[in-house]
């Protein structure tokens, strides 16, 4: 995953901060840091395509976005992630992004983590 998507998500959702995630819990000041975006890599799948003789090999890449917030802010906080990334392709070559799942992870006080796993397919030769 490059930073196409990050840089995309900051572009739709300027209000809020995002990077990279470093930890499962990113922020360490909840009053000062809430909301934000944290971003990490989820795993990849593949699969070939049997239709020929050349090896073309679809992978799907999944990413996770971490989200803090206020609880009560959440909905509208995941509405705009969501709004953000799905449809965007990153790059040429690939699918558009896909929301598959979300959960929570945690709740600390009146702030939330929670976690969107999102989706997109890219062929390689």
């Amino acid at each position: 995953m490059n930073d196409v998507i990050i840089n995309h998500l900051r572009d739709k959702v300027s209000d809020i901060p995002a990077d990279w995630a470093i930890s499962l819990k990113p922020v360490s000041s909840l009053n000062e840091q809430a909301p934000f975006f944290a971003l990490h890599p989820a795993g990849n799948t593949s699969a070939f395509n049997n239709h020929d003789n050349r090896v073309i090999q679809t992978e799907t890449v999944r990413f996770a976005v971490f989200t803090v917030a206020k609880v009560c802010d959440l909905d509208g906080i995941r509405k705009d992630l969501k709004k953000a990334l799905r449809g965007f392709q990153p790059d040429t070559g690939t699918g558009m992004i896909e929301h598959v799942e979300g959960n929570e992870l945690d709740i600390q006080g009146s702030y939330i983590w929670y976690k969107d796993l999102f989706q997109y397919e890219k062929t390689s030769e």
